[in-house]
């Protein structure tokens, strides 16, 4: 005679489903930072570049190396920004062209800034709302839109959080 215990069958335990926060967080992410670009390609499109971005565009285009690391050794920027501004300089002058590295490096600090968020807040909808307030706010747009190496250099602050 069986018991009760052998004649049941195995029961498989299902998960609640995830919430749809949680499902499309890293949608609404990429989405936001695609919407963030929109401000930063209108402003990079139609504001003049300063002074210190011209700068920093002679700087990056010298013919010779030796007056690139000449010039390098006087800022404080990171290394791997004057070849990136060189070989964007070598595609095009255009402002926008020119401004392209801070515009990228805009849009993937969003991302990576909610990624962050998201490992510190409790709730993805607080990570979202980091995210969103750094990607709008006035000050990032205009720093991202101007010819320095200051998105470089905080996208790579970001990074470190994130590892």
């Amino acid at each position: 005679m069986e018991t009760a215990a052998e004649n049941r069958s195995p029961r498989v335990e299902t998960l609640p489903p995830e919430p749809w926060l949680e499902r499309n967080f890293y949608r609404l992410l990429v989405a936001m930072a695609v919407a963030g670009l929109i401000p930063r390609v209108v402003l990079g499109n139609s504001q003049f570049v300063s002074f210190d971005g011209w700068w920093h565009l002679f700087i990056a285009t010298q013919d010779r190396w030796l007056i690139l690391l000449g010039e390098w050794k006087g800022v404080a920027h990171p290394p791997l920004f004057y070849p990136l501004l060189r070989f964007v300089a070598a595609l095009s002058h255009s402002h926008l062209m020119i401004r392209s590295i801070g515009i990228v490096c805009g849009g993937v600090s969003s991302v990576v800034i909610g990624i962050v968020a998201a490992k510190i807040y409790r709730y993805k909808a607080s990570a979202l709302l980091v995210a969103a307030a750094y990607t709008f706010a006035w000050n990032i747009i205009e720093m991202n839109c101007d010819v320095r190496a200051y998105p470089l250099a905080l996208l790579f602050v970001l990074l470190a959080f994130n590892a």
